[in-house]
């Protein structure tokens, strides 16, 4: 960081960077994000600081949870401001609204219509090639101007939603009840559209013969369309190596506790000799990592698959999974289902990013799991235990929550937003800011999560720290932390 960015706060918050690490005005910073608060929203706000200064007593967990996630977006919005990142921002919510189509499509179509209509034993009749001819005639002739090439999925997702759309439009018209209704009409917009792809795919030759006599033709053809989308939709899944990565044929799998590890026998004569899938290979080279995370479609999709079962207080991924006599339930291999061990507020993070506000989701992972870099999707996974899910695939909590803070690591000032966040967080009542210096000093020995973790407590209570391991504990080199140049600053 050189002299020149050192004070890239928002000139008017009146805080420099090195503000930051003063207990004193951290104090301050909190003040002024209560009086933000406040100034956009006294009601919510009202809430919020009963529950601050109650310290939390009296307060439900549904209660708890609902103020905790209004105040998250405050919050969000506020640090926005102090970090001038309103832009870099913004593309989290347009991301969100991108990928809606698809899950939507996901949701309504595929998994309601297409795999509730087809089995695999319907392969055998249908033609892949003629499938994949009609789709790929439709999307030239009526939807030329969709980018097919660059997202196939997501405008396969935005066009087959259309028709459907359209289709239903037209059904309610012809069979439903609003046909008798005096003066009722197919809204215009939606007449001329239907119209428009229906003329393109007669003229590419793409529809049936015309019924003579029925009056609801256009109908006719939507169905017809739909039909066979459906099954070109469903062939795709087999048959199109590119559709295996399409989180629109998300199936979570069901569990089998006694084949937990997945293996194929590759040898008749050798029923001892077990392999894994090769779908599933990881080759190694070097040192380098051979998990690779999720991209950011499938991390949606993941969040998309949670339940949000904090509006119950049914969330076990947090609180761990009992019965109704409140005692503790066990999976079929005998491990105790307790859920995170922190009790993180995971699944109002998902709801919290599903609205594309990463800020907010780290702001409340971050009040009971300041260390998460330490966690994440290669530490820990006591929370997809504890899911919900029990019979069937869990949520992938972890690759959620690793996604959320590299997200936010990813913005221009991203490490700074959560090193602040883990010295200072409105949200967490118990410690809103650190403390200044108490003039106690503590030694901790050993340096693994326990021991960074409770440094970081102590820290924040107002204790010197000094921290030891048996391991050499190197210093970071000044490429990734910088140094001081002749005038003081961190370069």
């Amino acid at each position: 960081m050189s002299a020149e960015s050192i004070n890239f706060l928002n000139p008017e918050s009146g805080y420099s960077y090195e503000d930051l690490f003063n207990p004193l005005r951290l104090k301050s910073l909190a003040e002024d994000f209560y009086k933000y608060f406040e100034s956009e929203n006294k009601e919510k706000f009202g809430e919020f600081i009963r529950y601050h200064d109650s310290g939390g007593k009296g307060f439900t967990n549904l209660e708890i949870s609902n103020i905790l996630i209004e105040s998250s977006y405050f919050l969000s919005d506020f640090i926005v401001d102090l970090f001038q990142l309103e832009n870099e921002h913004l593309k989290f919510t347009e991301e969100v609204e991108y990928e809606k189509d698809v899950l939507r499509f996901k949701k309504e179509f595929v998994q309601r219509k297409v795999f509730k209509k087809f089995t695999k034993e319907n392969l055998a009749d249908l033609s892949w090639e003629q499938l994949d001819s009609f789709a790929s005639g439709l999307k030239h002739a009526a939807f030329f101007d969709y980018d097919f090439e660059t997202d196939e999925e997501k405008y396969t997702a935005k066009m087959v939603l259309e028709i459907d759309e359209l289709e239903k439009n037209y059904r309610w018209f012809y069979e439903g009840d609003k046909f008798a209704a005096e003066n009722f009409v197919i809204p215009e917009e939606a007449r001329l559209r239907a119209e428009k792809i229906l003329s393109a795919a007669e003229t590419a030759g793409l529809l049936i013969e015309e019924i003579p006599g029925d009056k609801s033709k256009d109908l006719n053809q939507l169905k017809f369309i739909l039909q066979e989308l459906q099954k070109w939709i469903f062939v795709k899944k087999y048959s199109d190596p590119a559709a295996k990565k399409w989180v629109s044929y998300f199936e979570p799998h069901k569990l089998d506790y006694s084949h937990l590890v997945k293996y194929e026998l590759p040898e008749n004569n050798f029923p001892g000799l077990l392999q894994a899938s090769p779908d599933n290979y990881r080759p190694r080279f070097g040192f380098k990592l051979t998990d690779p995370r999720m991209n950011k479609r499938h991390i949606l999709n993941q969040v998309d698959y949670c339940m949000y079962c904090h509006d119950r207080d049914k969330d076990s991924c947090s609180k761990g999974l009992s019965d109704r006599f409140g005692n503790r339930k066990f999976n079929p291999l005998g491990i105790e289902l307790e859920g995170c061990p922190l009790n993180e507020k995971i699944s109002e993070m998902h709801y919290v990013r599903k609205q594309g506000f990463p800020l907010a989701s780290l702001a409340l992972v971050i009040i009971d799991n300041p260390n998460l870099p330490g966690t994440g999707h290669r530490i820990c996974n006591d929370c997809m235990k504890g899911c919900i899910f029990q019979t069937q695939e869990p949520v992938n909590i972890p690759q959620i929550e690793t996604s959320v803070l590299t997200d936010v690591f990813k913005l221009t000032y991203g490490y700074e937003i959560y090193s602040l966040l883990t010295r200072w967080n409105p949200l967490n009542i118990r410690r809103p800011y650190s403390l200044p210096y108490n003039g106690k000093n503590v030694l901790v020995v050993g340096m693994g999560p326990a021991g960074y973790t409770l440094s970081h407590y102590l820290l924040n209570e107002g204790f010197g720290v000094a921290g030891i391991d048996a391991l050499k504990i190197e210093k970071i080199h000044p490429d990734f932390c910088g140094e001081k140049n002749e005038n003081g600053f961190i370069k």
